[in-house]
């Protein structure tokens, strides 16, 4: 099965725009790609799942530590700024590659 995702700025001109893992599309569509073609492909589907991995272990880690530790006033509000810096802001900014 190929996964057709509307791609985020950093892969707009690929062509033809499939983002697949070789072992989940049909061989008929996979024999007319080119080696270099299916090895793109796969290095685009690494990349978006590496950002879709990564945008789940920031929301777990705010929602489960950073929140955590405020409700919880284990910690002053300086350590925790210390501690955790801007990931708050970096959520939304990588949340936006996946749509």
């Amino acid at each position: 099965m190929v996964s057709r995702m509307k791609p985020w700025s950093g892969i707009s001109k690929c062509k033809p725009c499939i983002i697949f893992r070789s072992d989940d599309i049909d061989g008929m569509i996979l024999g007319r790609l080119s080696d270099k073609e299916k090895r793109r492909q796969e290095i685009i589907f690494e990349l978006l799942q590496t950002e879709r991995d990564y945008v789940r272990d920031l929301d777990i880690i705010i929602e489960l530590f950073l929140n955590g530790l405020r409700d919880s006033k284990i910690l002053s509000a300086k350590d925790i700024t210390t501690m955790f810096s801007n990931i708050e802001s970096l959520l939304p900014i990588n949340q936006v590659r996946l749509v």
